[in-house]
């Protein structure tokens, strides 16, 4: 990028130098010398300023295309059914699924649903935390704790804790899927490039 400024900046000088020589072969040669001033003096501002124009949006382009090349990168390894790094390579963990936002914008953390887990790996996640407790008949469900699960679903529960039929029939804050280990283990088969 800075030899294609040189360039330009060279080129253009040149152009006004033979203007200028040319038109100095007359009359009026200080008003002369001030052109060809003037124009040298416009050739090298609209340098640094274009130098300094293409530096900012090179900044702006470099991040989106980073940005669009992890994109892909991830959408590529998903269809080749490979993760495109080591799980210690990412940095986030998003706990118990990640976080969750509702239409007014209000972060909600600690769901296990099934939207925070795809959410998530939607964003680029790969690294997954999902709690689990038993059910009153044997069975793991997502869920931190039943205190937790009554609380998120805003309902009373045994102290064991529902059956897995219970649980699967409740929404977490009125609105997300809750999960068992069938529905966990169902989106790593079909996302095999998250960890867990």
């Amino acid at each position: 990028m800075k030899t294609l400024l040189f360039l330009y900046f060279v080129f253009s000088l040149l152009i006004f130098f033979q203007i200028g020589l040319y038109k100095l072969s007359g009359k009026n040669f200080f008003r002369k010398i001030i052109f060809v001033t003037a124009g040298i003096s416009f050739i090298v501002l609209s340098a640094v300023f274009t130098y300094k124009l293409v530096k900012k949006l090179q900044g702006h382009f470099v991040t989106e295309v980073t940005e669009a090349s992890e994109r892909v990168a991830l959408q590529k390894a998903d269809r080749l059914g490979e993760a495109p790094e080591p799980w210690w390579f990412y940095t986030m963990v998003a706990h118990a699924g990640g976080a969750l936002f509702d239409e007014a914008g209000t972060m909600t953390a600690y769901t296990n649903a099934r939207e925070a887990v795809e959410l998530n790996y939607a964003k680029g996640h790969r690294v997954f935390e999902i709690d689990f407790e038993l059910t009153s008949d044997g069975r793991l469900a997502a869920v931190h704790d039943w205190a937790h699960g009554m609380a998120i679903t805003k309902s009373r529960m045994p102290e064991e804790g529902p059956t897995l039929a219970e649980w699967k029939s409740k929404k977490i804050y009125g609105k997300w899927t809750p999960m068992d280990i069938g529905d966990v283990i169902g989106f790593m088969s079909t996302h095999r490039t998250c960890f867990w």
